[in-house]
């Protein structure tokens, strides 16, 4: 089976259409963390995903190609108007109106529907096995380490309401069940696993540091990063304006956490 062919062939099909139609819905400056780069980063991290799950042949039907294609640009789109946990109703009450725009059978793409509904789900089941659903809940997962998930986090747990003095905790509790469950089906693939380890311990880190100052009441540091990034939340900055004033301040935790997420940044335009 032709995987890198089937994929590239999915991609022609597809991506054009997906993209605009995610335009059409999704408001251009409408929670930047759930934009359109977030899904672009999900697809690029399912692509390698499922070559690696058919090394150990865990993947073995093309047709789901298609069906995680879909579900990687379109399964946050429903946070253009819903911002709950709860927001994959809406994504696939959306998905369901690009199929009927396009002329697409729901039939033709299995798993996509129930993988878009449940993929923000973190009751994680033991089971090993390789779904659409349980690739985009991962591919959709590691997009939530690293600096790039520092802000992420920020950005969506403050528009839910959650409290600074909370904030950290939560993270961590949420960040370390997506972590295991990503391990739990990856586990004999060192190099992957020890990458994203990598990743998701910049955010634990980074929010255990953030969690010590707030009990000090500092002002510096991680505390300075995560007041700085809920200005674009505010809608009073950009994420890039901030990387050009503040990757070089004098706070080095500062510094470090937009150098990062800058770096990030490049790495992933590289990709694209």
């Amino acid at each position: 089976m032709d995987l890198n062919g089937t994929i590239e062939s999915a991609e022609k099909k597809f991506i054009q259409i997906l993209e605009g139609f995610f335009i059409s819905v999704y408001p251009e400056k409408e929670l930047p963390s759930h934009d359109l780069s977030h899904h672009r980063r999900v697809w690029n991290t399912a692509k390698e995903l499922i070559l690696i799950a058919a090394e150990d042949n865990r993947f073995t039907d093309p047709r789901l190609i298609q069906s995680l294609l879909i579900a990687s640009f379109l399964h946050d789109i429903g946070m253009a108007t819903d911002r709950s946990p709860s927001h994959g109703m809406k994504s696939m009450e959306l998905c369901k109106l690009f199929l009927a725009k396009n002329n697409l059978n729901e039939s033709d793409f299995p798993g996509l529907l129930k993988a878009v509904l449940e993929h923000d789900n973190k009751d994680y089941s033991e089971s090993s096995e390789i779904t659409v659903h349980s690739l985009l809940s991962v591919a959709d997962d590691l997009d939530a380490f690293g600096f790039t998930g520092i802000y992420r986090y920020i950005e969506i747990y403050s528009i839910r309401g959650i409290e600074e003095a909370e904030m950290a905790a939560k993270i961590r509790e949420n960040s370390e069940k997506r972590y295991r469950h990503f391990e739990h089906l990856f586990f004999s693939h060192k190099e992957l696993v020890q990458k994203h380890r990598k990743r998701y311990e910049i955010l634990d880190s980074f929010f255990t540091a953030y969690n010590m100052q707030l009990r000090k009441g500092e002002d510096t540091g991680c505390i300075r990063v995560v007041r700085l990034l809920l200005q674009i939340v505010q809608n009073s900055e950009n994420l890039n304006n901030l990387i050009q004033r503040y990757q070089n301040d004098e706070d080095q935790i500062v510094r470090s956490f937009f150098a990062g997420i800058s770096s990030e940044m490049c790495s992933r335009k590289e990709d694209l």
